[in-house]
């Protein structure tokens, strides 16, 4: 459901704004003002398991990039130039730290406009 979900917001079917939840949201939905150790293990438990399907995705500075680079290397017969690999790594964790940026203010958003 990750991967289909991740998809509909990349293609545009469902709106970004309203598919993603950060921190204070996912808090919202999972405790709505009561504590409840089931949903925060159940919660705990898919948290994880959607972080670790996006960290296996191809984009560089996650696991899935490096993956990546290593499929490069291995169909090309060497590395990929250590100045190409600074750059596109820096383009990854500009784009992820974007993703976060965008998440959280997009929470905050909803919190007050609701």
């Amino acid at each position: 459901q990750t991967l289909v979900g991740l998809g509909k917001v990349v293609s545009g079917q469902i709106d970004a704004t309203k598919a993603v939840q950060g921190p204070i949201s996912i808090a919202k939905n999972i405790y709505g003002g009561v504590w409840n150790w089931q949903n925060f293990w159940q919660m705990t438990g898919l948290l994880s398991l959607v972080i670790g399907i996006i960290n296996i995705l191809p984009i560089p500075a996650l696991d899935g990039g490096h993956v990546m680079f290593l499929i490069y290397e291995a169909i090309r017969g060497k590395p990929v130039p250590d100045n190409a690999m600074k750059v596109i790594q820096t383009i990854g964790v500009v784009l992820l730290m974007s993703l976060m940026v965008f998440v959280i203010f997009n929470d905050i958003w909803r919190a007050f406009m609701k």
